[in-house]
């Protein structure tokens, strides 16, 4: 939703060339997806407290949220971890099954030979 809001956002724009348009296209979806990703810490963080009150590992009331912030900041950035990897994780995998078939295909190809030797 973010990226076609910051297309649409950035089409209404009148850039002179390329290149700024692109520029401004990623800021506009960095500083979304960084709103998007740590919105709900600054509320934690600075909000919460005044507003909905905080609890503690046990459910209950906390003078503090540094608890549930820091939960949510463990989720967030775990979350990121795992994306990561997969993001990684695909490709070197795939690479890999690749080079397996390849290796593979040139011992039957050494062995097709050799039987005709």
């Amino acid at each position: 939703v973010y990226g076609q809001v910051a297309v649409i956002l950035t089409n209404k724009e009148n850039h002179k060339t390329q290149t700024a348009y692109e520029n401004s296209l990623i800021a506009k979806t960095y500083l979304f997806q960084f709103v998007n990703s740590f919105i709900s810490v600054f509320y934690i963080a600075f909000l919460k407290e005044r507003f909905d009150g905080c609890s503690d590992p046990n459910g209950d009331d906390a003078e503090t949220c540094l608890y549930e912030l820091s939960v949510q900041i463990r989720n967030i950035f775990g979350i990121a971890l795992v994306k990561n990897l997969v993001e990684i994780g695909i490709p070197y995998t795939l690479n890999r099954v690749k080079k397996k078939k390849l290796l593979d295909m040139k011992e039957k190809r050494k062995s097709a030979i050799q039987k005709f030797d």
